[in-house]
């Protein structure tokens, strides 16, 4: 299967995995009371942090070391991972039975106890899932991928609205979701029978070069945590449930952009590190491309988006699209980290990332806690973008220092010009952002159609 068609099925895989859940926004929100939305997404939040450390970056270790002759030994390396995943699943089922009274405890809002139940019941299928979701990607697999997600897209968008129907709140949504993902992982077992036959012939299939991955791998996640996600802890201690459900809404419209440019990162996270080592000049051309594609995006999802806000959503949402531009530039600069970043993935075990992400966690956990109790939530999406603008550089230097790639500078430049241009006339003159944004949509479509068959050529090798 070509590049081109599996960036073509991962997109529609993402549209059903998560632009399914986007489009249930405006219905969730007539259910749900400003405050029982917002304890929604403290609860989405809890889950992305224990996903983190219970997922052990396994996924991650599933692309560096995949490079087998024997099918039998890579078998044999899934069936590891396979194991570990399993004990964390086992961990969040005991939790979800056990040990809910003592979780919530020490959060710092009430929140519906059996919802969280059924959080960590979601949250041991979704960390098992991602193995064969990962086995799909690292053989190219894409149309198999996207029937996957395009199940469990479907089956837990009806799944909510029969439990909405029936007056289960909030609980009826974390339900659904723990519903179908276990429902997913049967029907995923036949599938990969023969993975789950294959013994173990040693006790040592992961080595501590594989651990020392994890390890780096899990710490950089949770760094990256308070980057992006911790400000929800400091939103509902400060300014209370339904001010992090208007923050919500925001940084919902702003995942359309993420959803958005997701085909491109399933298809390049993967592949990055064959291409650097088959064609170097092709590895630093490539990203910054899809920093264009991304660039394309957020321009139009904050000139868009407080339109779409308005028309699908309560009153009592409004504020949400004064807050969108500025996490579409938070979105941006953090593609920038994730794109110009190879070295430091690719060298000394990834040991580089948690080092960069520890420092930039710390300052954003500071500067955040600083901004909503002296200041407001303005003041803390300002230094989110000052903090995730320090994080970039670093990523940038010290990944150059570890591979050195010819990366043109002045296109970077450029875009994070027209970037701030835009920002700064939707927030403040919406009439001249809108002809600003039709005249640059014209002429992105006219490039794109006259240099489209290079385009596809540099793509493609």
């Amino acid at each position: 299967m070509s590049k081109s068609s599996n960036i073509v099925y991962y997109g529609l895989a993402v549209l059903s995995l998560k632009g399914i859940s986007l489009i249930m926004m405006p219905i969730v929100t007539r259910y749900l009371s400003v405050s029982d939305y917002g304890m929604l997404n403290f609860l989405v939040s809890i889950a992305s942090m224990l996903s983190i450390i219970l997922s052990f970056g396994l996924s991650e270790l599933l692309y560096r070391f995949n490079d087998f002759e024997d099918k039998k030994r890579q078998h044999i390396f899934y069936k590891a991972c396979l194991k570990i995943a399993l004990f964390s699943a086992g961990i969040c089922l005991t939790t979800s039975v056990f040990l809910v009274d003592f979780v919530m405890s020490v959060l710092p809002t009430q929140v519906s106890t059996k919802a969280l139940s059924f959080l960590f019941i979601n949250l041991g299928g979704s960390v098992v899932l991602s193995l064969p979701l990962a086995i799909l990607r690292i053989h190219g697999e894409a149309k198999k991928y996207m029937l996957v997600a395009v199940s469990q897209g479907v089956l837990q968008a009806i799944c909510t609205v029969l439990l909405l129907e029936l007056g289960m709140g909030v609980d009826g949504v974390m339900l659904s979701g723990a519903i179908v993902v276990w429902l997913l992982l049967v029907l995923l077992a036949f599938r990969y029978k023969t993975l789950l036959l294959t013994k173990l012939d040693s006790d040592n299939v992961l080595t501590k070069e594989h651990s020392y991955y994890i390890f780096s791998i899990t710490l950089a996640s949770v760094f990256s945590y308070g980057l992006n996600g911790a400000e929800n802890w400091f939103l509902v201690s400060f300014e209370g449930k339904e001010t992090l459900a208007v923050y919500f809404i925001a940084t919902q419209f702003a995942l359309v952009a993420s959803i958005a440019f997701e085909p491109f990162r399933l298809w390049w996270f993967p592949q990055r590190f064959n291409i650097y080592k088959s064609n170097q000049q092709k590895a630093a051309d490539i990203p910054l491309y899809g920093l264009a594609y991304a660039l394309v995006i957020v321009i139009t999802m904050m000139t868009v988006g407080p339109y779409v806000i308005d028309l699908l959503l309560p009153k009592a949402y409004e504020v949400s699209k004064n807050i969108l531009p500025w996490l579409c530039v938070v979105f941006f600069i953090k593609t920038v980290s994730e794109l110009l970043n190879l070295g430091c993935y690719y060298k000394n075990n990834a040991s580089a990332a948690p080092v960069i992400n520890g420092i930039s966690a710390c300052l954003a956990v500071v500067l955040t806690y600083v901004s909503l109790k002296h200041f407001d939530l303005y003041t803390m999406l300002y230094a989110l973008i000052l903090v995730h603008a320090i994080r970039a550089l670093l990523f940038i230097r010290i990944s150059q220092s570890l591979v050195s790639l010819s990366y043109k500078y002045k296109y970077l430049i450029l875009m994070f010009a027209l970037l701030m241009a835009q920002t700064l006339l939707v927030s403040h003159h919406n009439e001249i952002a809108i002809i600003f944004f039709i005249v640059g949509t014209l002429l992105v479509l006219s490039f794109t159609i006259y240099q489209r068959k290079q385009l596809l050529l540099r793509l493609r090798g």
